[in-house]
């Protein structure tokens, strides 16, 4: 019994954390503007893509034949994650040119922006950005819940 109730408690904890990451293949063909995108993703909620007014970016296999979102120069992608907090946030650049740079940059809880820049004087046309990955951070409650399971075993074993 002792073990079932602290097994279920750390099971519930581990329901509570978790990665994931974004598809855009209900993106493809898409262009994100500053009215935004919005990508549902299970077991999470929803995650929206926007950029600056008179911004947009285009979703699509421009660079690698990869899905991504293609950035030109000068340009900002904002993502912001609209469930449970997140960290660890990440994603991945196809089509590199080594005159491109991807800055990101965190703006509030839950809400990053991607810069792109070019770090040089020639004309380029942009990179891809793909792989978007994050982490939940788990609910106070489902720690809270485990630690009291660990605690119930500590003390009957006295």
């Amino acid at each position: 019994m002792k073990t079932k109730f602290f097994t279920l408690a750390l099971s519930l904890v581990a329901l509570e954390a978790g990665a994931f990451s974004i598809d855009f293949s209900g993106l493809n063909g898409t262009v994100v503007d500053d009215t935004g995108a919005t990508v549902n993703i299970d077991g999470y909620g929803d995650v929206t893509f926007s950029t600056p007014a008179g911004q947009s970016i285009s979703v699509g296999t421009f660079f690698d034949d990869t899905l991504a979102f293609e950035v030109p120069p000068a340009s900002t992608l904002f993502i912001s994650f609209e469930g449970a907090p997140v960290e660890n946030f990440t994603f991945q650049v196809v089509g590199e040119d080594p005159r491109m740079e991807a800055q990101l940059s965190t703006l509030a809880a839950n809400q990053y922006s991607i810069q792109v820049v070019n770090t040089s004087t020639d004309k380029v046309d942009g990179l891809g950005l793909a792989g978007f990955e994050a982490n939940v951070v788990p609910e106070p409650s489902a720690a809270l819940l485990g630690a009291l399971g660990l605690l119930t075993l500590l003390r009957r074993r006295r």
